[in-house]
């Protein structure tokens, strides 16, 4: 997994991560704070973030367990911005062969993230980890949300132009429940109940069985069509992790 270069000392300030209020803002804190997340991201690589505490993190990053809270405020945003990080560099290197405004871009984009992070193990579950944790903070979880929304955006707002949006549902509404819908799959993955080919089929299902219901006119036809073109899943049990 690519990490992100340090910046020389003495160089310009690099920007303070999305997202991030911190308590002190200068050129040495903005690298300390970018040598924190190349850290944090080699430890999900390789050890996931169960066990990742913020004295081990201090230690590898080289700052006193202060700044990171000086920098960064909590664990969980530490972990949130690595992982936004790393999946915006990655995705950014990915290339596409559909538009991302149609609804093919979507599947085709939603199957490649699930196959590619699927390969990553600790990642993928630091996410879901993150996620589904019944103590984080909400900017960590929208910070997660977000991610998912770059997915299924540009064409909800295409569809919201052209007027193929359910009357009764909004653009946001439909970007939470895919993302709700597309994070349970991930999850299922996660505990072993599903195989990385399984988890993006039924993302990709899932997707078009909510877009069948929340759109009309030609965007609901091609879902229905889509969907009917589909093969059915093979049994879980069959399925290789």
């Amino acid at each position: 997994m690519a990490s992100t270069n340090r910046k020389p000392r003495g160089g310009a300030a690099s920007p303070a991560p999305t997202g991030v209020m911190p308590v002190y803002d200068s050129a040495p804190m903005n690298e300390r704070r970018q040598r924190i997340l190349s850290e944090t991201r080699r430890v999900i690589e390789e050890n996931g973030i169960e066990n990742l505490s913020m004295r081990e993190l201090s230690k590898r990053a080289d700052v006193a367990q202060r700044t990171l809270y000086n920098a960064f405020g909590s664990k969980d945003r530490i972990v949130g911005l690595a992982i936004q990080e790393n999946y915006l560099e990655q995705v950014a290197r990915m290339r596409f062969a559909t538009a991302p405004d149609t609804m093919e871009g979507v599947i085709e984009r939603l199957a490649r993230v699930c196959m590619h992070f699927g390969r990553q193990r600790n990642y993928l579950k630091a996410v879901m980890d993150l996620y589904f944790a019944p103590a984080v903070h909400k900017d960590t979880i929208a910070m997660m949300r977000e991610l998912s929304y770059g997915n299924v955006r540009p064409w909800l707002l295409r569809l919201e132009r052209l007027k193929q949006i359910s009357p009764f549902l909004s653009r946001e509404q439909i970007e939470g429940d895919m993302t709700d819908l597309a994070f349970a799959v991930m999850r299922k993955w996660t505990i072993g109940d599903i195989g990385v080919a399984r988890m993006a089929d039924e993302a990709v299902r899932g997707f078009l069985v909510l877009a069948a219901g929340a759109t009309t006119g030609e965007a609901q036809a091609l879902a229905l069509r889509t969907l009917a073109r589909r093969k059915r899943p093979a049994p879980v049990a069959a399925d290789v992790a």
